[in-house]
C-alpha cells in the first residue's frame, strides 16, 4: 500500500480508528482516495458518507469501522498529506543540493516544488483547508507554518551565500518574493476560471521570471 495512505507513528488522530490489519488499512486507503477526489470539487460539509462509501467501493458501515465522522477522515487525509509533502520539501531543499545551484536555479527549484505540492492528488485537501480560513477553523494553520519554514530555509540559503549576485538583496525582499509565490498559488487553488492555471507551463515560467526579476537574479554565466 502506498505510504501516502498510511497513518504515521505520531499520536492517534481524533475520529480515526486504528487500522493494523492489511484489509483494514486498504479499506482506510479507499476512503482516503475517494475523499480527496471529492474534495477537488466539493466542500467537506457537502460530501455525503454514502457517496464516500460508493467511491471507496465499500459501505456506510465500512466507513464507520475506520472513521467516527467525516472530520476524522479529513484529519487523517491532512496528516498523510503533511507527511508526504514534508518528505518532498526535505529532499528538495536539502542544503547540499541548493549549494550547487545558481541563485536563479534555486528559485526554479522552489517554484517547481511548490507547483508539485499544489497540483498533487492532495489538492482538494489543501483547498478545503484554505477555505476554512474565513470560517476560523484553523485548518490552514499547519500549512501556514510549513510555508514559514520553507521561507526561512530560502532566506537562510540566500543570505548565507558567499558570492550572491545581488549584494543589496535584503531579507525583506526574499520574504516578500515568497509571499508573492504563495499568493499566486493560493489564488489559483481557489479560482478555477483563470487565464493561467497551475497545469500551464506559462504559469510556471512567469512565476520563475517574476520572482527572479524582483530579486534581480540573473542566469549563470556560461563557462
Amino acid at each position: 500500500m502506498p505510504n501516502d495512505m498510511r497513518q504515521s507513528d505520531a499520536a492517534p488522530l481524533n475520529g480515526v480508528k486504528p487500522a493494523e490489519q492489511a484489509r483494514s488499512i486498504e479499506l482506510q486507503s479507499g476512503f482516503v482516495r475517494a475523499g480527496r477526489k471529492m474534495l477537488e470539487n466539493s466542500r467537506l460539509a457537502d460530501i455525503r458518507i454514502p457517496d464516500l462509501a460508493a467511491g471507496a467501493g465499500s459501505s456506510v458501515g465500512g466507513f464507520y469501522s475506520r472513521f467516527e465522522n467525516k472530520e476524522g477522515l479529513f484529519e487523517f487525509m491532512r496528516s498523510a498529506m503533511m507527511e508526504e509533502h514534508g518528505n518532498l520539501i526535505d529532499e528538495t531543499l536539502d542544503p547540499h543540493r541548493l549549494a550547487e545551484a545558481s541563485d536563479r536555479d534555486v528559485i526554479t527549484i522552489v517554484v517547481d516544488m511548490m507547483i508539485k505540492i499544489f497540483s498533487s492528488p492532495w489538492r482538494g485537501v489543501l483547498k478545503e483547508s484554505y477555505a476554512g480560513i474565513s470560517e476560523g477553523t484553523g485548518m490552514w494553520a499547519p500549512m501556514r507554518a510549513r510555508g514559514d519554514q520553507i521561507t526561512d530555509t530560502v532566506v537562510a540559503h540566500f543570505l548565507g551565500r558567499n558570492e550572491i549576485r545581488n549584494e543589496d538583496l535584503a531579507e525583506t525582499d526574499i520574504r516578500f518574493a515568497m509571499q508573492m509565490l504563495y499568493s499566486a498559488l493560493n489564488h489559483n487553488l481557489m479560482n478555477a476560471d483563470l487565464q493561467y492555471t497551475i497545469g500551464d507551463e506559462a504559469f510556471r515560467t512567469y512565476l520563475i521570471e517574476i520572482l527572479s526579476r524582483f530579486l534581480e537574479l540573473k542566469d549563470p554565466k556560461p563557462d
